[in-house]
């Protein structure tokens, strides 16, 4: 059966197939290692995010915080991070040219770990040195902070359209705030995809559908996790006090494997459509895979590997 798939789709299946194995051996470990870095750049991140949005559009801002945050975080997560974030917010002074520059720093490192693991995953060089990476890390804080910025705007928006139609079009808006969400988190992974990795020669008709992909596997996740938390998890008994760190780090790790799955499917699409990938992997070939008494044919062969036998 799966094997009729494979060559009703030309071969796709298999290419995904090899997609997943490749996750298994190195993305739950890499998975693991960004979620560590995340519990220390995501809260300055945010931070920093919300305060320009206040600066902004004023204090009505604030009151969107709990949007914002929802975008990305489930449940109890969020709302942990909106109380943090709002105590900041009502101890802050005026925000510093030196203040904001040192958020973005302490946040890029992020970034750049994210940026070495996804050049591993697309066979590109990472040759960057540590500033790069941190130059690097600066300007996708920048790109989300403009995404951010126009999302907290949006909010405001659609809760003054809300209010002047007098809950007229609340169907329209509540399939509004479902469209947005994922069309937000696509046009993200789609620019990790495509701009983040170092000479990633992708094309974007293999990027947009990962992206997509991403996007609503991303929306799933959050409804699933805090499904999870809030009827089968008996966290806060085994981990007291730090179960809200437990549950972040928990949660970034589901977040980054998602986004390094959505990476490996990326690679298996743009090699099925043809390959536009400069490949430099060193990693030897993987096992070919057996389904139903036939052979897919491993997808990658080393350069000394003879196959003409």
């Amino acid at each position: 059966m799966l094997v009729r798939l494979n060559n009703m789709t030309d071969g796709l299946l298999g290419e995904l197939f090899h997609a997943i194995y490749r996750f298994t051996k190195y993305g739950p470990h890499e998975a693991a290692a960004l979620s560590y870095y995340a519990l220390f750049s995501l809260f300055p991140l945010i931070l920093l995010i919300i305060v320009l949005g206040v600066s902004i559009v004023g204090d009505s801002a604030r009151t969107q915080v709990g949007d914002v945050l929802a975008l990305f975080f489930p449940g109890e997560t969020a709302a942990v991070l909106q109380d943090g974030i709002t105590l900041a917010l009502d101890e802050r002074g005026s925000v510093s040219l030196f203040a904001a520059i040192t958020l973005v720093w302490s946040s890029s490192s992020l970034f750049g770990n994210l940026e070495a693991v996804l050049g591993r995953t697309f066979g590109v060089p990472t040759g960057r040195k540590i500033y790069e990476r941190r130059l690097i890390g600066v300007f996708m804080i920048s790109t989300f902070i403009i995404f951010l910025v126009a999302s907290l705007i949006t909010n405001l928006l659609f809760s003054f359209l809300n209010l002047l139609f007098l809950n007229q079009f609340n169907t329209w808006l509540r399939m509004a705030s479902l469209f947005i969400p994922t069309a937000f988190n696509a046009a993200i992974f789609a620019m990790l995809y495509g701009f983040l990795p170092r000479r990633a020669r992708l094309r974007w008709d293999a990027i947009l559908p990962s992206a997509l992909l991403g996007g609503l596997a991303f929306e799933l996740a959050k409804r699933v996790f805090v499904y999870y938390l809030s009827n089968v998890s008996t966290l806060n008994y085994v981990y007291g006090s730090v179960t809200t760190v437990v549950v972040f780090m928990l949660w970034a790790y589901y977040t980054f494997s998602l986004v390094l799955i959505g990476a490996e499917i990326c690679v298996a699409l743009n090699e099925w459509l043809g390959p536009q990938l400069t490949s430099i992997r060193e990693e030897s070939q993987p096992p070919t895979l057996m389904l139903s008494g036939q052979i897919f044919p491993p997808r990658l062969n080393p350069p000394d590997q003879d196959t003409r036998s």
